[in-house]
């Protein structure tokens, strides 16, 4: 079955299907986790972009010793990345948090929203495909 398909029968939007696919490649004890609310879905999609299982756990009992948000988590992995990820690229942590708050905005708003982030600053996108979405938006948003 496609994840759209899979989208579609479950109700859901297509990435979120896609996220919940990714938390499953977490390593059962993380996994098992967010299972006992230790750590939130914020917490694992940003553990699900550290390649490195130890450095996954490492982060997440950091999380937990801590109490730390998900912003928190995403500065400590930030500090810790190796001189390897710094190559000019933003680090996986924060393009899988941006995600995470992207798709958080696509299921509040029922619409697709991008988030763009240049530094400090950035744009928030959100699409609409008619007259009456923008009215549905709007009303929404207001």
């Amino acid at each position: 079955m496609t994840q759209e398909a899979l989208a579609t029968r479950l109700g859901r939007d297509r990435s979120s299907i896609t996220n919940f696919l990714r938390l499953l490649k977490l390593p059962k004890d993380i996994r098992e986790d967010v299972i006992a609310e230790r750590l939130s879905m914020g917490h694992a999609r940003l553990l699900a972009g550290i390649k490195s299982p130890g450095d996954q756990r490492r982060v997440r009992d950091a999380v937990i010793k801590k109490g730390l948000s998900v912003r928190q988590a995403e500065a400590l992995v930030r500090k810790t990345k190796t001189a390897g990820a710094s190559s000019g690229r933003r680090p996986a942590s924060r393009d899988a948090y941006m995600e995470s708050l992207s798709d958080d905005l696509k299921r509040s708003l029922g619409t697709k929203v991008e988030i763009n982030r240049r530094g400090r600053r950035g744009r928030i996108i959100i699409h609409f495909y008619s007259d009456e979405e923008l009215e549905r938006l709007l009303d929404r948003l207001g």
